[in-house]
C-alpha cells in the first residue's frame, strides 16, 4: 500500500512539474531544533531550495539534509520578505511554510502523523516565522 502511494504521489509530482517552474533559494538562521515530516533537523543554519513540488533543506555544517514533497499554498498576509513558518506544540516545532517575495505562491509541507495527532489534541501552541532569512 505504502508504495502505491509513493508512486502515486511521485506521479503527481512529475506530472504537474511543467505546471509550476517556480523555485525558491534562500538561507535560513533556525534557532530551534524541528521536523520536517518525520526527520528532526537540528538548529542551525540551513540553505534551502525549492523546484517542481520538492522542497530540499540542507544543513551548512554538512550535517542533516531532507527533502519533501511541497504544494503550494498562499502567502501569509503582510509577508514582503522572505520567511519560514513554523508550528509549535510544547517544545515540538514543526516546518509548515516557505515564501520568498516575487513567488506568487509559498510552499506547504505536509503534515506528519505526529503532527496531525498533536493537532488533534489540541492545536499548535502558536505559529511563529523565527527564523533569520536570507534571500541570495
Amino acid at each position: 500500500m505504502k508504495r502505491l502511494q509513493l508512486a502515486a504521489g511521485l506521479l503527481m509530482t512529475f506530472a504537474f512539474a511543467r505546471l509550476e517552474a517556480q523555485t525558491i533559494d534562500l538561507g535560513a538562521t533556525i534557532p530551534f531544533e524541528f521536523r520536517v515530516g518525520q526527520t528532526v533537523m537540528a538548529a542551525g543554519d540551513y540553505t534551502i531550495h525549492h523546484s517542481n513540488g520538492l522542497l530540499i533543506l540542507r544543513s551548512e555544517n554538512g550535517g542533516n539534509a531532507v527533502m519533501s514533497l511541497a504544494i503550494a499554498t498562499d502567502i501569509p498576509k503582510n509577508s514582503s520578505a522572505a520567511g519560514l513558518l513554523f508550528h509549535r506544540y510544547g517544545g515540538t516545532y514543526f516546518l509548515d511554510t516557505v515564501w520568498t517575495p516575487g513567488n506568487a505562491n509559498a510552499r506547504a509541507v505536509p503534515k506528519s502523523s505526529l503532527e496531525k495527532e498533536l493537532a488533534r489534541r489540541g492545536g499548535p501552541d502558536e505559529e511563529i516565522g523565527r527564523a533569520h532569512v536570507c534571500t541570495p
